[in-house]
């Protein structure tokens, strides 16, 4: 069996952690886009960012956003992909030929127990203060079977 990592590079909010990340040619660059974020871009500043890369691998991290208003960010600021929380239907960003990322927080009080993970590319689980083998088991194996339809990305946030 081969196993293939796929990196992104999260959070980044600076030109220099954006180089840097680049000259590593991690396989994505996530920007922060959550306007309730302290590590939120504004598009001036990302486009700014941005125009210093010459990449595809360029998405946003999008979260107390619509999808009208990723829609529109992406476009505005061309990126491809966006990143989501779990519960937000991801069928129009596939459709504007985005790689969707769909992120599940396993500190959250109630994990879903039932993740739509069709018009998605990824799952992003992020393990928050929660250890894995603190899970009970019915959730483990929830995990699992989601990562069977769905390939798990690794995170990185940058050094803060």
């Amino acid at each position: 069996m081969s196993y293939t990592t796929t990196i992104k590079a999260g959070q980044v909010n600076n030109l220099t952690n954006a180089r840097f990340f680049a000259s590593y040619q991690v396989d994505w660059i996530g920007f922060d886009m959550d306007p309730l974020s302290t590590h939120t871009l504004n598009p001036d500043a990302a486009q700014e960012i941005m125009n210093w890369l010459v990449l595809d691998n360029l998405m946003g991290e999008f979260a107390n956003r619509s999808v009208e208003e990723i829609l529109h960010l992406a476009q505005l600021l061309n990126l491809r992909g966006a990143q989501v929380p779990y519960e937000v239907p991801t069928a129009a960003l596939k459709r504007a030929h985005l790689t969707v990322i769909k992120t599940l927080a396993l500190d959250m009080p109630v994990l879903p127990m039932a993740l739509d993970t069709n018009h998605i590319d990824f799952l992003l689980v992020e393990p928050g203060k929660q250890e894995w083998s603190a899970l009970d088991a019915h959730t483990q194996r929830t995990v699992q079977d989601w990562t069977e339809d769905v390939p798990v990305l690794l995170s990185v946030p940058p050094e803060q």
